[in-house]
């Protein structure tokens, strides 16, 4: 169905296309070569509307997650590296995204230093990744109630689940990049932050 919808020179529907991009992605371990140059550039497409419409705002939060779970394929750079640029950059200057379609967009890019370490470059002194993920823990950080007892486990705020999140991301860039700036030190100083406010009540946070 996705082949058929990608190869109509007229009538094409794209929102029915990239409905069925996410559906793909999200339920196949194994994605083809052919599906994934069909998935990346139309789900992309669809996460830089620059729409700040609650709609909008989930209709792109849901197509950077379809795009978040694609970890080690090779993808060449020309189908996603100027899209993800700009769709960072204007979250950066609009706040356009939700705090989770955020995470999803670094989550992408950074899952591509598997197969690209050049990308090195691109994230920490274009994009400023150190300063970005610090300064989402803080702003997420200062709207947990972190005194939760042991009673009211399974009842997190979407905050504490889209920590967790920049948690496992920070961690899977620590363990690809090599490169560093100044910017770090303030990105561990909030992980240490979030370390100990969270530790005594917030146990995946902790392990994170």
């Amino acid at each position: 169905m996705i082949s058929e919808e990608e190869q109509k020179k007229e009538g094409k529907n794209e929102k029915l296309l990239a409905d069925l991009c996410e559906c793909y992605i999200s339920l196949n371990y194994l994605l083809s070569s052919e599906m994934i140059s069909i998935c990346v550039p139309c789900l992309l497409k669809v996460a830089l509307k620059k729409e700040e419409s609650e709609e909008a705002q989930e209709e792109v939060e849901v197509d950077l997650l379809a795009l978040s779970i694609v970890k080690y394929y090779n993808i060449e750079r020309n189908m996603y590296l100027n899209e993800i640029r700009e769709i960072i950059k204007y979250h950066q200057e609009h706040h356009n995204l939700t705090h989770l379609a955020y995470q999803y967009a670094w989550r992408f890019l950074i899952n591509r230093l598997h197969r690209d370490e050049s990308l090195e470059e691109v994230i920490v002194n274009e994009l400023h990744f150190g300063k970005e993920a610090a300064r989402e823990l803080e702003e997420l950080r200062k709207n947990v109630d972190w005194t939760r007892k042991e009673d009211e486990r399974g009842k997190e705020t979407k905050e504490v689940l889209v920590i967790t999140g920049w948690m496992r991301t920070i961690k899977f860039y620590f363990d690809s990049c090599k490169l560093w700036n100044e910017e770090y030190v303030e990105l561990i100083g909030s992980v240490v932050q979030i370390y100990r406010t969270a530790k005594d009540n917030y146990e995946e946070i902790r392990y994170w």
